[in-house]
C-alpha cells in the first residue's frame, strides 16, 4: 500500500495546489476523461460508483456519463428494442446515444468524468459482432471530440459475465464470444489497461484507482 499512499498524495498535491481544476487553458476547463469498457455484466456501473466517492475524498470532483441514460436515453432505447441484435436500426439508434453521450461529456465542470462504456463498445458491438464495415463505424466516430484520457478494460470470461447479467445482446454464444474477441483486439490496439475482474470487488477498485491516479500524475 505504499506506493498506493504516495499517489494519493500527489493526487491531493494535483487537486490543491495546481488549482480547482485539472487545467485551465484560456479559461477553458479541461477534464479529464475516464472510460470503462467491458462485456455487459463485467461490472463497470457498480466499479464507476465506487471509485468515484474514494477520488472524492481526495478532493476530486467527480461525474459520470452512462450511455443508458444519458439525455433521451431511455426514449430511444425503448424504439430500439423491438428490433433483434444486429439489426440496422437498433444499431443506428446507439449510435445517436454514443453522439448524445460526447455532447454530455462537454458539459460537464468536474476534475474526472467517468464514461460507462464509449464508443469503442459500439465498435465492439457492430464490427466484430454485427460485421458492419469498420470504416462506417469510424466515419461516425470521427464526430466524437471527447476521446478518453485513459481506458479501464475490465476483463471477464463470457461465460462469467451472462451469469452475472444475462443480457439479451449477448444471449447468442457464437455474438457474445465475437463481441469479447472485439474488446480484446481493441485493448491491445488503443492500450487499455486491463482489469482482472475475477478477483475480490476491493482489489479491483484499488487497481483502478492506481491506474488513474498514475495517469493523473503523468500529465
Amino acid at each position: 500500500m505504499g506506493g498506493f499512499l504516495v499517489l494519493t498524495k500527489i493526487a491531493i498535491y494535483l487537486r490543491v495546489f495546481i488549482g480547482n481544476q485539472l487545467s485551465r487553458q484560456g479559461g477553458v476547463i479541461m477534464v479529464f476523461k475516464v472510460a470503462v469498457e467491458g462485456l455487459p455484466g463485467s461490472g463497470k456501473t457498480t466499479l464507476i460508483r465506487t471509485m468515484m466517492p474514494e477520488l472524492n475524498s481526495l478532493g476530486f470532483t467527480t461525474a459520470m456519463v452512462d450511455v443508458e441514460t444519458v439525455g433521451y436515453a431511455p426514449a430511444i432505447r425503448a424504439i430500439a428494442r423491438p428490433f433483434p441484435t444486429g439489426h440496422p436500426v437498433r444499431s443506428l439508434f446507439f449510435w445517436i446515444l454514443y453522439l448524445l453521450e460526447d455532447e454530455r461529456v462537454t458539459k460537464e465542470k468536474a476534475d474526472i468524468v467517468f464514461l460507462d462504456r464509449s464508443w469503442s463498445s459500439q465498435v465492439a458491438f457492430d464490427v466484430y459482432g454485427n460485421g458492419i464495415p469498420r470504416e462506417i463505424l469510424e466515419w461516425v466516430g470521427s464526430r466524437i471530440q471527447n476521446q478518453p484520457d485513459i481506458t479501464l478494460f475490465l476483463e471477464a470470461p463470457v461465460k462469467t459475465v451472462w451469469q452475472r447479467r444475462k443480457s439479451k445482446s449477448m444471449s447468442d454464444p457464437a455474438f457474445a464470444e465475437r463481441v469479447a474477441r472485439g474488446y480484446h483486439e481493441l485493448a491491445d490496439i488503443l492500450k487499455w489497461i486491463r482489469i482482472d475482474t475475477t478477483q475480490e470487488t476491493l482489489q479491483v477498485k484499488e487497481q483502478c484507482i492506481r491506474a488513474v491516479l498514475q495517469k493523473l500524475k503523468n500529465l
